[in-house]
């Protein structure tokens, strides 16, 4: 047992392991003084070396549930989750009354990485049955709860660990970010500042502080937090995008588009179409004769915000490829024949530079005054628009496209978009409506059929050739913060777009005008989730100007 204990002092690396162990493993030790080894060295990382023991000690006695446990937190610790469910598993089975809170705890942990939240949640309930003082069992739970959504129940584990130790800045932390996803703006910002006064060096509290101001619109503040995690940390990607989108948001574009350049050092909150791409600095004095890809990075409706600077690479002599989301190639290629369109999810060419079409306001240096020159820059086929006008059939009463939702894979889809029954009920009857919705759902489909005025043309929208030709056949579109929006303001068509009370950064505050778009007026909400009002005034608009 001496020798044992004098391995577990040392620091294992000036003796022979292998020698040590198989010597140990080929004895008789005692099962405690192999305990005592294996755990030497599974705390200092040497994983394969404790296994080793941790079998060998279930080779003497197959119900050790302790070893059992530890081996399935090496497998933990090597990503076999599988095998460390198994594992542990095994030991809570084999343990009297299954009552060794640590054991649910680990797997818990296990559980979670695995993906199975639910089941992750359950095991850390029975922990904290079984021992209800540990804090590291309140915030692993909540921590479960809170990647599975469950936020107010989040909040109760990290306030539960809190009363146990106030002292940690992690639980302030973590239950500022559930309060967050809740909109708890206020709770969310005093939760911050628990932790960053715990630790003031802790620069993703300042971070998601100044998120949370963001959300009550605390701009100056907002930025004061994100220069604070950024002096913490100087190449925090996610803070210096933050600021340069808080920054774009109030106007201040040369500033701003330099900072949104951060935004490939991170990870992306919107899927990348093509994550595998590279980037190239496109040096402007040098693209006489060279070859550019252009590719879009985002959503659709970036891509046909940002196509707006593709002439303007093209006139400095180079030979452009744009690569966009398919359902595009079509009307671009109608649009703008000059330079070559192609599918990004097709095969893409060899060139001299590429560059995503966000980031070409940086490389251009755009400033605000110079952004919807070029309006309109998108064109309708002028025989789509005929094929259209026929289905639509001879006008009698002034047209207006509606859209109410946007990409519900989306994660603010919900904020965005308004309900159909809603949008109804502030429609004047005596104009014809028609949908340009392309995603439709079940229950969106049973409003349309009891809503007959409006028509549905969703199985015709094959791509948005189609949507720019009937685009092109109204009088006007209402929307939400959808990619139609952009098309229509890219079409030079009159639109009206419906905005959240704190809506994305390309619309600026305070403006019903969009110097993006010279043709679309704003209509934003009073109040976060309430579209009454901003539908109100539309109503009104309707009835002054159609009727």
């Amino acid at each position: 047992m001496s020798q044992i204990k004098k391995i577990s002092n040392q620091s294992l690396r000036n003796i022979n392991i292998s020698e040590k162990i198989a010597f140990e493993l080929n004895s008789h030790s005692q099962i405690f003084d192999l305990v005592d080894m294996a755990i030497a060295f599974h705390q200092n990382g040497m994983l394969e070396e404790a296994g080793l023991i941790y079998e060998k000690i279930l080779i003497k006695d197959p119900g050790h549930t302790d070893a059992m446990n530890l081996l399935g937190l090496i497998a933990l610790q090597k990503k076999e989750y599988p095998h460390a469910i198994a594992l542990i598993n095994k030991a809570i089975s084999a343990s009297p009354h299954n009552n060794v809170p640590e054991f649910h705890a680990n797997l818990g942990c296990a559980l979670h990485q695995e993906g199975l939240l639910d089941e992750s949640i359950a095991s850390f309930d029975l922990a904290i049955s079984l021992n209800p003082s540990v804090v590291l069992y309140y915030t692993k739970r909540g921590l479960a709860q809170l990647e599975k959504r469950y936020f107010d129940s989040a909040i109760n584990s990290f306030d539960q660990a809190i009363k146990l130790r106030s002292q940690d800045p992690m639980s302030f932390y973590y239950r500022g970010l559930a309060q967050l996803e809740k909109k708890y703006f206020d709770d969310a910002i005093n939760s911050f500042d628990l932790a960053i006064n715990l630790k003031d060096d802790f620069p993703e509290a300042f971070n998601n502080r100044g998120i949370a101001q963001l959300g009550h619109k605390y701009f100056d503040a907002a930025i004061h937090s994100f220069d604070c995690a950024i002096l913490l940390r100087p190449d925090y990607s996610e803070a210096l995008w933050n600021k340069g989108l808080v920054l774009l948001k109030l106007g201040r574009f040369e500033e701003g588009w330099m900072l949104y350049e951060a935004r490939l050092k991170r990870a992306p909150a919107f899927p990348l179409v093509r994550q595998e791409l590279q980037y190239s600095y496109i040096e402007l004095d040098q693209l006489a004769n060279k070859s550019v890809l252009l590719f879009s990075e985002q959503g659709i409706g970036d891509t046909i915000q940002f196509y707006r600077y593709v002439k303007k690479i093209a006139n400095l002599n180079a030979r452009v490829t744009v690569a966009v989301q398919k359902s595009l190639v079509d009307l671009l290629s109608e649009s703008n024949p000059l330079w070559n369109i192609i599918s990004i999810e097709g095969a893409l060419p060899e060139c001299d530079y590429r560059s995503s079409l966000l980031s070409l306001p940086f490389v251009l240096q755009e400033k605000c005054i110079d952004i919807h020159s070029d309006n309109p820059y998108i064109f309708s086929s002028p025989i789509k628009v005929s094929e259209w006008k026929n289905r639509l059939g001879r006008k009698q009463k002034p047209r207006i496209g509606l859209v109410w939702s946007g990409n519900t894979l989306f994660k603010e889809n919900a904020n965005r978009s308004v309900p159909l029954l809603q949008i109804i009920s502030f429609l004047p009857s005596d104009l014809q409506y028609v949908s340009l919705q392309k995603e439709l759902s079940d229950f969106d489909l049973k409003v349309l059929e009891r809503n007959p005025f409006i028509s549905n043309y969703a199985n015709n929208l094959t791509d948005f050739n189609e949507t720019a030709a009937l685009i092109d056949c109204l009088d006007l579109v209402i929307t939400v913060d959808t990619s139609i929006a952009h098309l229509a303001g890219a079409m030079g068509k009159r639109a009206w777009l419906l905005l959240s009370d704190n809506a994305d950064w390309r619309w600026l505050i305070n403006t019903e005008s969009s110097p993006w778009y010279p043709t679309i007026k704003i209509f934003r909400q009073d109040q976060l989730g309430d579209w009454s009002s901003a539908l109100k005034k539309i109503e009104l608009e309707l009835i002054a100007q159609f009727r």
